[in-house]
């Protein structure tokens, strides 16, 4: 059972990667920079292709390429931590459900890194198109799969944190 869990685990490491990369490659040889498709209603989500140098919400795309590299390896290398310590939990055959819920996330979390992780170290950014807007005044920041990824298994961590937290403390 628990080799199963962490072949799981792998196998959903590479299938979030590759979902991430197929998807960056889909937008960059199809769209030109700057295009935007409107995906539902011509004020909500929109396909819009960038090329973000910085690290979220384009923060840091002035700061020198070394620098870029450095944080993309960081990343790359949380992701490895992450695989790491959430295929112990898979193999560990007491791990709680929590425990186990966790591990998953942070597989999340670890797809996200090493998308946007490699990406940064190969070339220096990473291809957003995912575009929200609400009306002509609002726009959020244009993002990507991996980041998505992020988000999920960061919410899924703080829910099941708190369920667990509400669990104990009923007793």
């Amino acid at each position: 059972m628990q080799n199963r869990l962490i072949v799981l685990g792998l196998g959903l490491l590479v299938i979030l990667v590759g979902l991430d990369w197929y998807s960056k490659y889909y937008f960059d040889t199809n769209f030109y920079y700057g295009q935007s498709v409107a995906v539902l209603g011509e004020k909500f989500l929109q396909w819009t292709l960038v090329y973000n140098y910085g690290f979220s919400f384009s923060i840091g795309s002035d700061y020198p390429n070394l620098m870029r590299i450095v944080v993309g390896s960081f990343a790359t290398l949380v992701g490895v931590y992450l695989t790491y310590i959430s295929s112990k939990t898979f193999a560990y055959p007491h791990s709680t459900f929590s425990e186990k819920v966790t591990a998953f996330a942070q597989i999340c979390v670890a797809a996200g890194a090493f998308g946007n992780g490699v990406e940064r170290i190969l070339f220096g950014r990473v291809i957003d198109f995912i575009h929200f807007t609400f009306g002509e005044s609002w726009s959020f920041a244009v993002f990507n799969l991996a980041d998505v990824w992020i988000n999920i298994g960061i919410y899924i961590i703080v829910i099941n944190y708190i369920v667990t937290y509400l669990k104990n403390r009923q007793g």
